[in-house]
C-alpha cells in the first residue's frame, strides 16, 4: 500500500472534492483519481460514492481515521529522527489533567530536565475521557487522570491521593457563616455534590449555600475563587498564597493514576520518565500542605 495513494485519498476525503485535493497536492486530477482507484482495488471496497456530489462511504470514514493516525506517526518519526541528529535521545508525549500539570508537574519537569536534558517532553492539557481515548489510539505515550481507567486496553498505576479543602480568595477574611450566606459554592458537577454530601456536613450546616457547577475543571474553579467570585472545594495540591483554607476534608480525596497501554512497544525513554514521575508524585502526595 503506497503512502502517496493514502495521501490522495485523505486530502480528497478532507476537502470533499477531487479537483481541490489535486490542487492542494500539486498533482493532476487523473493521477489523483487513479491513485484512489488503486487503493480501492487493494482494499477491495469503495471509498467514495461518485455522483453529482462526492460522498465518503463508511469504509472511507474508517480509513480516514486510520490515515490521521498514520500521518501523525509519520510526522513523529521524522521529528524523532531529526532530533536524534541533534543529540536528542527521544521525545515523550503525555496527556495530563490541567490542574495536575500546572500545580504538580513544574517541579517534576524541572528536576527531570536537569537529569535528562537530552529528552524532550511534550504535554497536552485535557480531561480524563479525552486522555484515555488518545492513549488508546497511541497518540500519547501515557496519561495522568483522576480515576481508574474504564478501558480494558489500559493499565493504571496509582500515584497518590490528595485530600480537599474548602477555600476562598486570600483577600476574603470573613467567617464561614457570612461567606456561606453571601457567596456561591463552585463544585465539579453532580458527582462532587454527592461526595460533599456523603463526606462532609457542610451542606447540612449551611443549607442556604448557592451551589454552582459551571465546569468540570479544577484549574478553572480555582481561578473563579482567586478572582473573588465564590468558594470551592479543591484538592490540596492547588493550594497557594492566593487562597485561604476555611475547612479541611481529609476524608474527601482525589486519586491520581498514570495510564498506559497494556500492549505497547518497548520505549526506554518513556519508561524512564514514567519511573521518575511515580517516585516524585509519591513523595509529593505525602508532603504536608503549607
Amino acid at each position: 500500500m503506497e503512502i502517496r495513494n493514502l495521501q490522495y485519498f485523505y486530502e480528497t476525503a478532507r476537502l470533499g472534492n477531487f479537483s481541490k485535493a489535486a490542487d492542494n497536492l500539486a498533482v493532476t486530477q487523473p493521477a489523483l483519481s487513479m491513485g484512489i482507484q488503486n487503493l480501492e482495488r487493494e482494499l477491495k471496497c469503495q471509498l467514495f460514492k461518485r455522483g453529482r456530489r462526492l460522498e465518503i462511504t463508511a469504509q472511507g470514514e474508517r480509513l480516514k481515521l486510520h490515515c490521521e493516525k498514520l500521518f501523525a506517526l509519520l510526522d513523529e518519526m521524522r521529528e524523532d529522527i531529526a532530533l536524534a541528529g541533534k543529540g536528542v535521545k527521544g521525545v515523550v508525549h503525555a496527556g495530563i489533567l490541567e490542574s495536575v500539570l500546572l500545580h504538580i508537574f513544574p517541579r517534576i519537569i524541572a528536576d527531570f530536565a536537569a537529569t535528562c536534558p537530552d529528552i524532550i517532553l511534550k504535554f497536552e492539557k485535557a480531561e480524563t475521557q479525552q486522555i484515555e481515548r488518545r492513549v488508546v489510539e497511541r497518540q500519547l505515550d501515557f496519561g495522568i487522570i483522576s480515576r481508574v481507567s474504564i478501558s480494558k486496553k489500559l493499565e493504571e498505576t496509582f500515584l497518590g491521593c490528595f485530600p480537599h479543602s474548602l477555600v476562598v480568595s486570600s483577600a476574603n477574611r470573613q467567617r464561614l457563616s457570612i461567606i456561606a450566606a453571601k457567596n456561591n459554592l463552585f463544585l465539579l458537577g453532580n458527582w462532587q455534590i454527592e461526595a460533599v454530601k456523603n463526606n462532609t456536613d457542610l451542606l447540612e450546616r449551611f443549607p442556604e449555600i448557592n451551589i454552582l457547577h459551571p465546569v468540570n475543571c479544577v484549574a478553572m474553579l480555582r481561578q473563579l475563587v482567586v478572582s473573588g467570585l465564590g468558594m470551592a472545594i479543591l484538592p490540596d495540591y492547588v493550594l497557594g498564597n492566593d487562597l485561604r483554607v476555611i475547612e479541611k476534608y481529609d476524608q474527601l480525596t482525589m486519586p491520581i493514576y498514570l495510564i498506559r497501554l497494556r500492549k505497547r512497544l518497548a520505549n526506554h525513554v518513556v519508561d524512564k520518565f514514567v519511573d521518575f514521575i511515580v517516585g516524585a508524585i509519591g513523595i509529593i502526595a505525602k508532603l504536608p500542605v503549607s
